[in-house]
């Protein structure tokens, strides 16, 4: 029997979601600073569920993550992902 899959739940983060072609998925995370203790909090939620992520109904794998700086706000961490095929 397969262990059952567990999800990092951003919904609770200020986000807005970008779709690409080919079912890519980046999540981008307002920041006020690069050492922001929210990049800490999405990296061990991310990685403790095995880069399994959730965000709005779609069921996505964690490629990488990037912070750069922002457009209205000081920095935006940009997670990249892919949708998750399912099993």
């Amino acid at each position: 029997m397969q262990e059952p899959i567990s999800w990092a739940k951003l919904d609770t983060y200020d986000y807005s979601l970008d779709e690409y072609p080919r079912g890519r998925v980046v999540i981008n995370i307002p920041l006020d600073a690069v050492n922001d203790v929210v990049v800490a909090d999405l990296s061990t939620a991310i990685t403790s569920n095995d880069n399994h992520i959730y965000v709005e109904g779609h069921y996505l794998i964690f490629e990488k993550i990037r912070i750069v700086k922002g457009s209205g706000v000081p920095y935006v961490a940009v997670i990249t992902t892919h949708k998750f095929e399912g099993e």
